[in-house]
């Protein structure tokens, strides 16, 4: 009876490693595609996140407006900014004809909009997500040339 019990465990066990094992990174060019070959499947982090540099988590979907046109601006980003990784996630399972909100990966990081940007210190810790995420892409952005530098008011314009 105890041997079954441990078999039952170790096959649990194996169920529980092989919903990590879908995991895909793929490189392209700069950026490393999570889950390419599984969209919208759920992701070891420890698969995707650098050890020798922040991490930049990008995720987004084929039927967002904004995640299509920021996306080649992350591809630029990954180019021009060698000491931060960049990894996309799409939500978007195979059969999805929306945005993937019921996904696994969706669930996973608690996604309610996108495009979301979550960074990662390299020992693995969460240090932005959100709109402090997304301003600190911009700003690297804004520094690498990739989008313009937002013009000043009026106000500061004034020396206001």
């Amino acid at each position: 009876m105890l041997k079954q019990i441990s078999l039952v465990a170790g096959a649990i066990a194996t169920l529980n490693m092989a919903a990590f094992s879908q995991t895909t990174v793929e490189e392209n060019g700069a950026v490393f595609e999570i889950n390419k070959k599984t969209p919208g499947a759920k992701v070891d982090l420890n698969a995707v996140l650098s050890k020798e540099k922040p991490t930049l988590l990008f995720v987004h979907s084929d039927h967002c407006g904004p995640c299509k046109r920021v996306a080649p601006k992350i591809k630029q980003l990954a180019e021009a900014k060698s000491d931060i990784k960049v990894a996309e996630l799409m939500l978007d399972g195979q059969m999805e004809k929306d945005i993937g909100w019921e996904s696994p990966a969706a669930k996973q990081f608690k996604i309610n909009t996108v495009p979301a940007y979550f960074i990662y210190d390299k020992t693995g810790k969460l240090s932005l997500s959100g709109k402090r995420a997304k301003e600190q892409v911009t700003s690297w952005m804004t520094d690498f040339g990739i989008v313009p530098v937002t013009p000043p008011t009026a106000k500061k314009e004034a020396g206001m």
